[in-house]
């Protein structure tokens, strides 16, 4: 969702989620799920929040559209904020991310909005975040992940 505020700043919500795959019997340990994104740097999964959508909703519709791989909200990893420039002006952004727990699929990336999708290691994850303000919730979430999953008390 984009808005104008009265100061002629465009405000954008948008959500995404950290998908992780927590790893079974003779696998790995747990993987998430990482895309490429249009500017070749990996990340997560996110988009627009629609108009009359909650965050939540947006970020499993995101994820499932981009990917190809559905799950469930385990944790709110908290919002991430920053700015950037469209040719409409100045757009301050926030991302509202999710801990979400993998249906198992494997993903199918959408080329129209992702150049790949894959899991990795939760530390590989880390080496090839491509973006320096997702690294305070691919944390949170890593940390949540290892203490064994998310919990109705890990939300907020």
């Amino acid at each position: 969702m984009t808005e104008r505020d009265e100061g002629e700043l465009l405000r954008e919500v948008s959500a995404g989620g950290i998908v992780f795959c927590p790893g079974g019997k003779g696998e790995a340990g747990p993987r998430v799920l990482m895309i490429k994104d249009a500017y070749g740097r990996w990340t997560f999964p996110k988009g627009q929040v629609e108009s009359g959508e909650t965050p939540e909703a947006a970020a499993l519709r995101e994820i499932k559209e981009e990917t190809g791989v559905g799950g469930s909200i385990e944790a709110d990893l908290g919002p991430v904020r920053y700015f950037y420039t469209s040719p409409g002006g100045l757009v301050s952004k926030t991302v509202h991310y999710y801990l979400v727990k993998s249906d198992g699929r494997e993903p199918a990336p959408q080329l129209s909005e992702v150049e790949d999708a894959r899991w990795v290691e939760v530390e590989d994850a880390l080496e090839m975040n491509g973006y320096e303000n997702n690294e305070r919730v691919l944390r949170r979430a890593i940390e949540i992940i290892r203490g064994g999953g998310g919990t109705e008390a890990a939300r907020g």
